[in-house]
């Protein structure tokens, strides 16, 4: 399989992750770890019913919200509202760009891209729901969803990033669980061409799973693939090291930080983040809790001379490369 696009039914098992995600956002969100109500709204129209997750899970989720959500807010901090450029892949049930414009502080253009029918029924839900479509004209030009397939062997992602952003601006690509689900050089095409339209400008955050040779990640493995999810990516880049390697390779020359979830959160996340996730549930979930996080990377690279990384990975403790040593996580 590895090479080879996904089947119809493969990609229809990895759009439910997307779901999968959603409720579990959702479960962590009503219980306090962090705020927003868009959320709930994409859980009316999803038809997804709520769930309590476990507080390993709820936990967890928290972390990855707010890996994304501090990079997000340092990005926009750094570059002037208004004045950059924000892609997030895989953003079917993204609600960033709606808690964004809530507060208003939406960049340039903020482009979300999808598979197909992920793509088609956000553009629905946006239009039925007045408050998303309100934070949408609210800023005209700003916001657009668009498809989006990272297999196909054609130049569509290079003409939507140059037709839906501006390529002179600073940008910004997110990338939650999206690029461990193609192979390697689909992958690593998607990359090179963001490095290659946004020359020396380019800025991206990688968040996906590694360590799959031991018994967690054994076993983490085997429950996607009987979802019809395989993980065509992780045996190229399943290291921290190597998820660094592949980004410098790909053009993100300037410099590339790679780390672990679990020290992400425990010296990249704030003070206040984490006393109040902690105040949530009851948790005594530790050795669990290291064990899961382990297998999860962060990782973030620059093409521009003299950027600097999301402050998630720059903080004290956090490895971090310049000019390109694959730092380890």
């Amino acid at each position: 399989m590895a090479g080879a696009a996904p089947t119809h039914v493969e990609l229809a098992a990895v759009e439910q992750t997307s779901d999968d995600a959603l409720v579990s956002k959702a479960s962590a969100e009503r219980l306090g770890y962090f705020d927003d109500e868009f959320l709930h709204v994409f859980m009316h129209e999803n038809k997804q019913t709520p769930r309590r997750r476990a507080p390993l899970i709820n936990r967890g989720y928290c972390a990855r919200f707010r890996v994304f959500d501090d990079a997000l807010q340092g990005f926009l901090a750094a570059h002037g509202a208004g004045a950059c450029n924000v892609v997030s892949l895989g953003g079917g049930s993204d609600t960033a760009y709606f808690r964004l414009a809530k507060e208003g502080n939406t960049p340039a253009r903020y482009l979300e891209l999808d598979l197909p029918d992920v793509a088609s029924r956000k553009r629905e839900i946006v239009s039925r729901r007045p408050e998303l479509r309100a934070l949408v004209e609210a800023y005209p030009g700003v916001y657009s969803m668009e498809t989006c397939d990272l297999t196909a062997d054609d130049d569509r992602l290079e003409k939507t990033l140059r037709n839906a952003c501006d390529i002179a601006l600073p940008t910004l690509v997110l990338s939650e669980c999206v690029l461990v689900y193609v192979a390697p050089e689909h992958s690593r095409r998607a990359l090179t061409t963001v490095t290659s339209v946004f020359h020396k400008k380019a800025y991206v955050l990688v968040y996906e799973q590694i360590r799959p040779h031991d018994a967690f990640g054994a076993q983490m493995i085997q429950n996607l693939k009987s979802r019809g999810c395989a993980l065509l990516g992780i045996a190229d880049h399943e290291t921290c090291e190597a998820q660094a390697a592949r980004l410098k390779a790909c053009g993100f020359d300037e410099a590339q930080a790679c780390v672990d979830l679990k020290e992400c959160y425990d010296v990249c996340l704030s003070r206040e983040a984490k006393a109040r996730a902690e105040k949530c549930e009851i948790f005594d979930e530790f050795e669990e809790w290291t064990l899961m996080m382990t297998h999860y990377a962060v990782a973030a690279a620059t093409n521009a001379p003299g950027g600097v990384l999301s402050p998630v990975l720059l903080a004290e403790g956090a490895a971090a490369g310049g000019g390109g040593d694959g730092p380890t996580g």
